[in-house]
Order: structure tokens, then C-alpha cells, then sequence
């Protein structure tokens, strides 16, 4: 008797990975490095093999029951219940095997959103909020959980796609920062404590960095630019920044940022909002909101006082 061998789904993009209909896709470039696609799926579905995702998967079903089982990476086969809110999370560079089918003939189709996230926007966030490097970020492999942020993030997602409002590519950049930071929080392992480091930058590396930050406040300094102006990566030079400064990078940034806010607010009649911008900040409104958190008063309270 003939053995059957799975179908294997070709790897060229991310929306054949997934063996169903692809009805809706956003590339990587749009959202930040986030992509997005929305698929229908059979309600019954022979086994499936998907070879090597490059990124972060998290997929949320909102239409359709199966029951379904799946082999990731080839380990032992998990079975579940999948239906509306079923979240499915799994790591980078997985084989992916899947088999399900429905419960009842008039179940309709499934149809998920499934975003994919990069591992270089996961370890950015790791490097700039940790202030350390990690040998390897893990998600692990799961189907069928829940996880309310998710459902709630993937679906606000799927009806900006649809809709493709004005507001896409600023809500697409942030959605995949706030999803990056709830995985990182509630679901990923961290890999290795990197060693301490013992050695800051030399004089004229730091007087240079300093000088770079005082005369770009109005812009936004990200750790990659200052890292280059050293000749480091970016995760050596914040270890070694904050050896000699005792703060990481950002965090001296901002720092820099109040004290010449608090100097203009002293010596000038320049209006809030225009400091503000002189600063680096782009709204009155959140200006305000860093400067009475880090000061205990508004800019207008802070000059009235003066």
C-alpha cells in the first residue's frame, strides 16, 4: 500500500506557508516590519508541512471550529479545539505540520489573521528596555491559547487592513511594537544573561557623544546612529555608555532633553510648544506628560515658579 507523504507548502513568501486562500495581505515594508496576511482555510485539511518561518508567528482564528492537530519542529503532535479567539503562537524557523477537520458539515471555513513579527524588532526592544543583548529570543510553541491583548490587537489590525485608513502605517508601526512588547512580557524566553561589562568609553569617544545629543535634541537620536559615531555595535556601546554615564542611552537622552527644556523655560518667553519641538517632542501634550512625570510639575507650573 502506498504511503502518503504530506503536501509541502513553498517557502517564497509568507503567504504560502499557510495551505488555504489568501484574501488579504500587508507586506513587512508598510507596518514597521510587521506583516499581516488574512487567510480562509478548508474546514478539513489533509496533513500539511510548512518548512522555516524567518519570524515571530502569532495567528487568531475568528471564524470556524476544527479540531485540529499540530507537529512543530517534529515534536509530539498537540491536539486541540480551535475555533473563535484560538490563539496560536510559534517560534521562528519551525517545521510546521498540520491536520484538522471540522465538527459538524455545515461548519464553515476557517479564516485567521496571521502576523509575523522580526526577531531584529524583538531584540531591539530587548536592547534599548532590558539594556542588555540576549543570545536568542524564544517564543514558544503553542496552540489554542488565550490571551485577551492578542484577540483584541489582531482583530483591530485585520479591520485597519480592510479599511485602509489614513492612519495605517502609524497604527501598523505602533501595533507591531505594542504586539513585540506583549509577547516579549507574557510569552517569550530570554536566553543567556550577557556578562558584565567592566569598560566605558574613552574621553573623546564620550565628549563626542555628547556633544552629538546636545545639538540634536530636536531630533529623534536613535542608539544605532550613536553606536556608528563610536564605531560599535549598538549593543556594546549602550553596555559601555552606561558604564560611563550610569544611565543607558535613552534614558540620558531624555535627561538632556529636560534640562535644556527647564533652561528655555527659565531664560526665554518661547511658547511651550515650541520649546517642546526645541526638545525633541512633537505634541504639547506629551512633552507635558514626560516633563511633570520626571519634574512633578507642567512646563507652564515649572515657569510661573521661576
Amino acid at each position: 500500500m502506498r504511503k502518503h507523504r504530506p503536501r509541502v507548502v513553498p517557502t517564497s513568501r509568507y503567504h504560502n506557508y499557510v495551505p488555504g486562500e489568501t484574501t488579504l495581505r500587508v507586506d513587512r515594508q508598510k507596518w514597521g516590519g510587521m506583516a499581516l496576511n488574512l487567510y480562509t482555510l478548508p474546514a478539513n485539511l489533509e496533513s500539511t508541512v510548512s518548512p522555516g518561518i524567518p519570524d515571530f508567528g502569532v495567528s487568531f482564528i475568528y471564524e470556524g471550529h476544527v479540531k485540529g492537530q499540530c507537529v512543530l519542529n517534529d515534536a509530539k503532535p498537540l491536539t486541540r479545539e480551535l475555533g473563535p479567539g484560538s490563539i496560536l503562537l510559534y517560534d521562528r524557523c519551525n517545521s510546521l505540520q498540520w491536520t484538522w477537520q471540522s465538527q459538524r458539515p455545515e461548519d464553515s471555513p476557517v479564516r485567521a489573521v496571521s502576523i509575523y513579527l522580526p526577531p531584529e524588532l524583538l531584540k531591539k526592544i530587548t536592547l534599548e528596555t532590558l539594556d542588555k543583548d540576549s543570545k536568542g529570543i524564544e517564543l514558544p510553541n503553542n496552540i489554542a491559547i488565550q490571551d485577551n491583548f492578542v484577540s483584541q490587537l489582531a482583530l483591530e489590525l485585520k479591520n485597519e487592513a480592510e479599511q485602509s485608513t489614513v492612519f495605517g502605517k502609524l497604527f501598523g508601526e505602533t501595533a507591531a511594537q505594542l504586539l513585540a512588547i506583549h509577547l516579549l512580557r507574557k510569552h517569550c524566553t530570554i536566553r543567556r544573561e550577557a556578562p558584565e561589562c567592566r569598560f566605558g568609553l574613552s574621553r573623546s569617544q564620550l565628549e563626542n557623544i555628547r556633544e552629538y545629543i546636545d545639538t540634536h535634541l530636536d531630533l529623534d537620536i536613535s542608539l544605532e546612529t550613536l553606536a556608528r559615531l563610536c564605531g560599535l555595535s549598538a549593543y556594546h556601546f549602550a553596555r559601555m555608555f552606561k558604564v560611563s554615564t550610569g544611565l543607558p542611552p535613552h534614558q540620558y537622552v531624555i535627561k538632556r532633553r529636560l534640562e535644556k527644556a527647564k533652561q528655555l523655560l527659565s531664560d526665554t518667553t518661547l511658547p511651550i510648544l515650541h520649546i517642546a519641538m526645541e526638545v525633541g517632542y512633537e505634541s504639547h501634550s506629551h512633552f507635558t506628560s514626560i516633563f511633570k512625570k520626571a519634574v512633578g510639575c507642567s512646563p507652564s507650573e515649572f515657569r510661573r515658579r521661576i
